[in-house]
């Protein structure tokens, strides 16, 4: 395989992860109920929230632990099964 075929396919899994998290999220959004959502679901919706948590204190190294145990809270809390 050559390295244009990594990066393509690399794109493409990367495209596809993220359209099942945007997805996902708007399957949250509209009150889907925890065991609605799959496992592969679900974690994918808790690493775009903790992303997005590191994203907002400008990616400074040191909180990534808690950036994804808060984004489990929180996803835990949106789909009413904490």
């Amino acid at each position: 395989m050559t390295q244009q075929s990594v990066i393509d396919t690399e794109k493409v899994t990367s495209t596809k992860q993220h359209r099942g998290s945007a997805q996902s999220a708007r399957r949250v959004a509209d009150g889907a109920r925890a065991d609605a959502v799959t496992a592969a679901e679900r974690e994918c919706l808790i690493a775009t929230a903790a992303y997005s948590r590191a994203e907002r204190r400008g990616f400074v190294p040191g909180q990534e632990l808690e950036d994804w145990l808060e984004a489990e809270r929180e996803i835990e809390r949106q789909l009413g099964s904490d």
